[in-house]
């Protein structure tokens, strides 16, 4: 009898009652009788049997005892922000979180909650130009492309100067560490060789420029404000 108890281990006090109570029923019966209890209390199914715990949690009694990040009742809940983002694997070095919120983190050249849009993108557009100079003032409507290649933006009838032969695109070379500053590098053009500087503002409404022209010995000095239409 002492062995039958400590199988059950103590863990059914009404269990115990009951064969102890057998213990009195004399002959096959006390037999049958203490058989059909263990059968009965051997099939007695753990609730974690059924219980599905995810991310390496563990089962006690039927609940899931969830690790450090993660919630729920089976632990299906992740705390981490990030696990929430999708950030665009060639174009990022990954997600970052900080104070409950999560973030791409793009390469240079790249922007956006997923890092899928070019820096030029926020350029592209077809611009009023107030050009003034130091030759004089002018008006003229400027198109504004994206550039041969990533982190460079081409700026189409530069200086009001397309013609039925010439293009007049000027490029120019986005600069860290977002793209929203430029510079013109030294490109040669019909009407001489170009080379200048700005920045697009905050709202992405204007474009502040700056560029100076030499032409044989004459220095033509700008600034001009490029309004989006």
């Amino acid at each position: 009898m002492n062995g039958i108890f400590a199988i059950m281990n103590g863990r059914d006090k009404y269990l115990k009652h009951l064969i102890l109570k057998m213990t009195f029923v004399p002959g096959r019966l006390h037999l049958l009788s203490l058989l059909l209890i263990l059968a009965v209390y051997g099939c007695k199914q753990d609730p974690c049997d059924t219980k599905i715990c995810l991310n390496d949690a563990t089962c006690v009694e039927g609940k899931c005892i969830c690790p450090e990040g993660f919630i729920g009742p089976d632990c299906g809940i992740s705390l981490d922000p990030c696990d929430n983002l999708v950030c665009n694997s060639s174009r990022s070095t990954g997600c970052i979180s900080s104070g409950g919120l999560a973030r791409c983190q793009c390469v240079s050249g790249y922007e956006g909650q997923s890092c899928d849009t070019r820096w030029s993108a926020r350029y592209a557009g077809n611009f009023t130009a107030l050009e003034n100079c130091n030759t004089g003032s002018k008006s003229y409507v400027l198109e504004v492309l994206e550039g041969p290649i990533l982190k460079q933006i081409t700026f189409a009838n530069f200086y009001n100067g397309r013609t039925t032969t010439q293009t007049s695109k000027v490029v120019a070379n986005l600069l860290d560490p977002d793209g929203r500053a430029f510079e013109i590098y030294e490109q040669f053009m019909y009407f001489g060789a170009v080379t200048g500087s700005g920045r697009i503002r905050d709202d992405n409404s204007a474009i502040d420029l700056s560029f100076r022209i030499i032409a044989n010995k004459d220095t033509i000095n700008c600034t001009a404000t490029l309004t989006r239409q």
